[in-house]
């Protein structure tokens, strides 16, 4: 299934330099999963605050559904 994903800030130079941009993951899969097969580990990036899906604040372990737009944000954005 299709996940669309946007990487706010710094949190895009986790995952080659891109925010916005799609994967294919398999039926099932968590937003963890999902931030592992788009190349970030949320469990050890340091950076990592939560992910939205949807527009809904989420945990890890969110099942997401097909077409979900999963935004990541970091610890601290701004100044």
């Amino acid at each position: 299934m299709e996940i669309k994903f946007k990487f706010i800030g710094p949190l895009k130079f986790e995952v080659g330099g891109r925010s916005i941009f799609s994967r294919d993951v398999p039926e099932g899969s968590t937003v963890e999963d999902a931030l592992r097969v788009a190349g970030m580990d949320c469990k050890n990036t340091a950076s990592f605050n939560f992910a939205v899906v949807n527009g809904e604040k989420v945990e890890p372990d969110h099942v997401l559904s097909p077409d979900d737009e999963v935004k990541v944000f970091p610890r601290s954005f701004g100044g």
